[in-house]
């Protein structure tokens, strides 16, 4: 428990550190660190990406390949500092320093992301090379982790770790009916984001790709957030693939999940403060499946389910049915999704749209409802139990 001392344990451990007998441990073997050489490294760095220059250098061959596949611009890397934590768990002659990374996919991302990324050294002065990029507790941006096999048209990009190019072209498939389904469901909006699709080796990769808690994505087949780790606007978002949950679903199932990803794409939910994750998710799901032929008691199995075993809601779903870790998961999200259906059979694209707007400018729920549907929250929830009651007979 964080905060408390326990003055016997204190004690205790006060005797033992006394021990002039007791072994010490090693000390760990210092690390020759050389910023200046890392620096003079990381420019030619920078400007071989600019350049497209693939001759040998102190650098991994795949940063500028990749750069090159991925129509990389606006790229820059600026060295903070050594990072000491990291070098400590380094072989020999290795070491850590964390720096600053700008880089933006052209006809993609309408402004560059900057994210401090750690890179790892190898050796110091005129033999100093560039080892790899990430580790520690940062973001570790695809293209920069490894070799990536790249697909593109028009405004898609898909970035699939490896060589896997009949992955890739199933993604940019996927990607492509995804913003035609998403276009003919939202037809007036309008942005500048590209849809990037980055697909990691496993959920592991994706976890250091996001700088996310190990198991955060665990059960979770693709997320959408922004490339950076921040929820500032303007940074770049992207549609991120756990590979090995996403590989598990029907050709169906994968579809929906990935025109739903794009949905919140863009709709800017990834970077939209304050609305209820039963809106955000149920309005992407009601997006994916507003053309879908598959019958309610298989799209809402869990929802029916849970229903069935539990009774009808009393309130509106809450944000914490939505962590990663909960047991129902998808029932969470197939109750949202029949909520926003009851909303966008009584109006549309266009009100679900305006009263999400309204709620991420901090508009209270019961008053943005009144001015988009003229419902109450009270009348809502009636009208969302009387749909599932439905569903369960």
């Amino acid at each position: 428990m964080a905060g408390l001392v326990l003055p016997g344990v204190l004690l205790l451990a006060s005797l033992v550190g006394c021990d002039d007998s007791a072994p010490l441990e090693d000390a760990p073997t210092a690390v020759a660190v050389d910023p200046a050489a890392a620096i003079e490294v990381l420019e030619e760095l920078t400007r071989a990406v600019a350049e497209r220059d693939t001759a040998a250098a102190p650098w991994p061959s795949y940063l500028v390949t990749n750069a090159e596949a991925a129509d990389v611009v606006d790229f820059s890397v600026r060295y903070l500092t050594d990072d000491s934590s990291v070098s400590q768990g380094l072989p020999g002659g290795q070491w850590a320093a964390s720096v600053e990374v700008a880089w933006r996919f052209q006809g993609r991302d309408p402004h560059a992301a900057h994210a401090e990324v750690t890179v790892i050294f190898d050796g110091s002065g005129s033999d100093l090379r560039v080892a790899a990029f990430g580790g520690g507790a940062r973001v570790q941006p695809l293209w920069l982790s490894g070799p990536v096999t790249v697909r593109a048209r028009d405004n898609l990009l898909v970035m699939v770790a490896g060589n896997q190019q009949v992955k890739a072209r199933s993604y940019e498939e996927l990607g492509a009916v995804g913003l035609r389904q998403v276009e003919a469901a939202l037809p007036d909006i309008r942005t500048s984001q590209g849809l990037v699709i980055e697909v990691p080796a496993n959920g592991a990769e994706l976890e250091r790709v996001l700088n996310a808690e190990p198991g955060s994505y665990e059960a979770i087949a693709a997320v959408t957030t922004t490339t950076d780790s921040s929820d500032a606007p303007g940074s770049p978002v992207h549609v991120f693939v756990n590979d090995p949950v996403f590989a598990k679903l029907t050709a169906h199932g994968a579809q929906v999940v990935a025109t739903h990803e794009i949905a919140h794409l863009v709709t800017g939910a990834a970077t939209e403060l304050g609305v209820p994750l039963w809106l955000v998710e149920g309005f992407a799901d009601w997006v994916a499946l507003r053309r879908s032929t598959v019958p309610d008691r298989v799209s809402a199995a869990q929802a029916i389910a849970q229903v069935k075993a539990d009774g009808l809601p009393g309130s509106l779903p809450a944000d914490e049915d939505f962590g990663s870790r909960t047991t129902h998961l998808g029932a969470a999200y197939e109750v949202s999704w029949l909520l926003v259906r009851v909303l966008g059979e009584r109006g549309g694209a266009a009100p679900l749209l305006e009263l999400q707007r309204r709620l991420a400018r901090g508009a209270e729920l019961e008053v943005a409802l009144r001015a988009t549907f003229d419902l109450s929250v009270t009348e809502l929830v009636e009208l969302w139990r009387a749909e599932l009651s439905r569903l369960i007979k």
